[in-house]
């Protein structure tokens, strides 16, 4: 009898999302942003409603942007679409309140961000799961500490390739956002950015001085050229 009250659970989507993968429920860890996420194809998404509970499910965008939803609910498509945008569309289906219904970004799974350094320059893929500033980003995945100021050498590599535009690389001033809470080069990640951290012997030195000495050497001192980057389109 208590087999009745397991929730209906639907596991499809693209090719490369088996059923027998363990799904890990990491929203807890999902930053602010995931509101304004868009999702994609292979995204896992909890679907819950209020009154039918049989219509509980846990499923993937498939490949052609719907969500495979039962019978009553149908395949609404929801590529593209927000979490609360999903959960309209859903409610409209259904011809019920939008308040019925429950929609949860479990996992991320469509778009990627890549991150080099600064642990032995290995270069980590993560989910993207939302516009985030990128020193927010790296925070949360354990990249940088929290308020770093040792002068941490961070650039955005933004390959713009589905847009057909041209490379772009930016740098992150780590010292002028913790430092001085200046934002401007805090700059919000998008799907595909490449994120390069590390560090200069200049920044190895700077975390012997006082924390009042360091705005002071950073002025004195200023930005070094960077050969490595010749050719792309330096952004400050």
């Amino acid at each position: 009898a208590a087999l009745l009250l397991l929730p209906m659970v639907v596991l499809t989507g693209c090719k490369s999302t088996k059923a027998e993968r363990v799904i890990r429920e990491t929203s807890d860890a999902l930053p602010a942003a995931v509101r304004d996420y868009r999702v994609g194809c292979g995204d896992i998404l909890e679907v819950r409603s209020r009154i039918r509970p049989d219509w509980d499910s846990l499923v993937s965008v498939d490949v052609d942007g719907t969500l495979p939803l039962p019978e009553s609910l149908g395949k609404p498509r929801v590529q593209g679409l927000t979490i609360e945008e999903i959960r309209q569309t859903v409610a409209k289906n259904a011809s019920l309140d939008p308040e019925g219904f429950h929609v949860r970004l479990v996992e991320c799974r469509a778009a990627k961000v890549t991150v080099l350094g600064p642990v032995n320059g290995q270069a980590r893929t993560l989910p993207y799961c939302g516009p985030e500033p990128v020193l927010e980003f790296l925070v949360r995945i354990g990249a940088i500490e929290a308020g770093t100021t040792n002068l941490n050498r961070v650039y955005v590599l933004r390959p713009n390739v589905a847009r057909g535009e041209k490379a772009e690389v930016f740098h992150i001033d780590v010292d002028a956002v913790t430092i001085d809470q200046n934002q401007t080069t805090n700059l919000t990640i998008r799907p595909g950015d490449q994120i390069y951290v590390g560090e200069t012997q200049r920044s190895s030195f700077s975390r012997l001085l006082p924390a009042w000495a360091r705005p002071l050497y950073r002025s004195l001192v200023g930005m070094l050229p960077i050969d490595s980057l010749r050719g792309w389109e330096l952004r400050e």
